[in-house]
């Protein structure tokens, strides 16, 4: 079943048609969207070598896609009849925050017994990953004393002396060997406003182009991230990433940007180079 999306390419829903009501169920997930942007095909385009298929989204998440696909064929084939159900979810919004898709996701799951998210596993060893980090968003206001800068400067409180004693405070809260990683975004918006061009920048990590849609929202001028580099992500060998960063700070530098805000953290799970970012920025 093809459900439209409003602003999404729709998602794709599939049961099987005789499931018995008191059945349990087993709910696999996937996506179709990915990072690359538009026009990547003009200089990635998809080719088909041997038995390997090679194009933009391929890893995260179509050989995912291709799991799902492939293992259903097999009960098929083999005339098997699990007795766990499988369900599937397909949506097409997961890389800018799965707006649309949520709530169908949060339905399905409160329906299964068990739900497995198919993306491919880091490296070759092809371990389950059982636990990923969760994201939380946060607004702190805070609120100045309005007073005469000549006349009675003591009467007032600085609302933007505050702010800087907040932000300092929350990242402290920042924790890379134990995967607890904090940024602070209304600084861009504050930039922003005072006239500032600011340009925001996602240096490590995992391609989520919904932290480079918080850079924007808060009024970034322009944001980059390693997918500009033409790295999936920043979770490759070290070489790999030395030879690709150079490129993606040449481009930040072309807006001639007054500020910099850039994300460059670490992982205990996944080697994302976050050091060796810090280390070629410096």
């Amino acid at each position: 079943m093809l459900i439209p999306g409003r602003e999404s390419g729709g998602h794709l829903y599939a049961s099987p048609r005789n499931r018995a009501k008191d059945q349990p169920a087993q709910l696999m997930i996937g996506h179709c969207d990915t990072v690359w942007p538009i026009g990547t095909l003009q200089s990635m385009p998809l080719q088909s070598e041997s038995d390997t298929l090679h194009g933009p989204g391929i890893y995260d998440m179509k050989a995912g896609l291709v799991e799902i696909i492939y293992a259903l064929k097999a009960i098929d084939s083999l005339g098997l009849k699990p007795s766990v159900a499988p369900l599937c979810f397909v949506n097409s919004d997961e890389e800018i925050g799965s707006r649309e898709s949520t709530h169908y996701v949060r339905a399905l799951a409160q329906r299964v017994n068990r739900c497995m998210v198919l993306e491919p596993s880091l490296g070759h060893s092809g371990k389950i990953k059982t636990a990923r980090k969760g994201v939380g968003r946060f607004t702190v206001t805070v609120e100045g004393k309005a007073a005469h800068a000549g006349l009675d400067p003591g009467a007032g409180a600085s609302a933007i002396l505050e702010l800087s004693h907040v932000i300092q405070k929350l990242f402290l809260l920042n924790d890379p060997a134990h995967g607890t990683s904090v940024n602070v975004g209304v600084i861009v918006h504050l930039l922003s406003q005072m006239g500032l061009n600011v340009v925001g920048a996602k240096l490590t990590g995992a391609a989520r182009y919904r932290d480079m849609l918080s850079f924007k929202d808060a009024g970034a001028s322009a944001i980059y991230d390693f997918v500009d580099a033409g790295l999936p992500s920043s979770a490759v060998d070290e070489d790999l990433y030395r030879e690709a960063l150079p490129y993606l700070l040449s481009l930040i530098a072309n807006d001639k940007p007054d500020v910099v805000v850039a994300e460059a953290g670490a992982s205990p799970l996944e080697p994302y180079n976050g050091s060796i970012a810090k280390e070629m920025i410096r």
